[in-house]
């Protein structure tokens, strides 16, 4: 038996994707067995029962999800963490969507524009990102897909995913307004607040930032590098981004993560930004 592919890019975008049921995955796939860079690869409705929507963990190593469960399962941070490498199942099985998803995304702006294509994939997974670090929730597969096409697209999504990791307290921006920062157009009041809230941060020398939080953000980050590298410019700004928490908590390969980004994009401003700022021995307060 094989994988129904017949106009999957069409399919892949279908609204399943952020409202799960089953009767849609069985129309698009079917059931079917198949090879995957030379595992077994489970897509029948028993497996969809069994992993579809449930976090990767949960399998405890009886088999290999397939590139099907690989991209409708929940991902915690710690998983992640523990299982980024080029070598992974799991990163393997989203990279296998990752054209079919950007053929999908161009189609949707030819039929309703940007701005809307942007909002249609990555409204729920921006908010996602940001409760998995508020909430300790969970992230799905095809957000780490969507997401960086999402950044490359509109660079406001770059900056809220920036934010939600900077103002842990929620001092500046919570989930309603953190939403209206990505989505909304940028008034000059809008502008003035994200510039006090970096201002605000950056010389902040009473407490420390947390850590953990950076290295977890950095370690999704890598995953959606590794995941997106059969098409270099969905990196570019999951770079810039890797490069800026890097060089803000001092994590170390901030000059790599910006030439990574600039090698792609030579005008990246984020980069470029960071770049300078890292070889000037400029630094946030707290690290004095």
């Amino acid at each position: 038996m094989e994988i129904v592919e017949d106009d999957l890019k069409t399919k892949i975008s279908h609204n399943c994707m952020d409202d799960f049921d089953m009767q849609s995955l069985m129309q698009i796939y079917g059931e079917s067995a198949n090879s995957f860079n030379g595992c077994l690869d489970f897509a029948g409705s028993e497996d969809f029962e069994s992993f579809a929507g449930r976090e990767i963990s949960d399998i405890n190593g009886n088999i290999y999800p397939s590139k099907e469960c690989s991209f409708f399962m929940t991902f915690s941070k710690e998983y992640i963490y523990n299982n980024c490498s080029d070598s992974a199942q799991w990163i393997k099985g989203l990279e296998y969507w990752v054209p079919a998803v950007s053929e999908a995304f161009i189609e949707n702006v030819d039929r309703n524009g940007k701005q809307y294509a942007i909002r249609d994939i990555a409204s729920r997974a921006l908010m996602r990102w940001y409760n998995m670090f508020a909430y300790d929730e969970k992230i799905f597969g095809y957000d780490l897909v969507n997401l960086p096409i999402a950044m490359l697209h509109n660079i406001n999504v770059r900056d809220a995913m920036l934010i939600s990791i900077l103002d842990e307290n929620q001092e500046w921006y919570d989930e309603k307004t953190l939403s209206e920062f990505a989505w909304c157009p940028h008034t000059p009041e809008v502008s003035r607040n994200l510039r006090h809230c970096l201002e605000a941060k950056f010389a902040q020398t009473n407490n420390k930032p947390d850590i953990k939080r950076a290295i977890f953000a950095c370690k999704i980050l890598k995953s959606m590098a590794i995941i997106t590298r059969s098409i270099p410019k969905l990196s570019v700004q999951v770079y810039a981004l890797l490069a800026y928490i890097s060089w803000w908590f001092r994590l170390g390969e901030v000059k790599y993560y910006c030439d990574c980004a600039l090698r792609i994009d030579p005008d990246c401003s984020m980069a470029k930004i960071v770049c300078g700022a890292f070889e000037n021995g400029l630094e946030p307060a707290w690290i004095e």
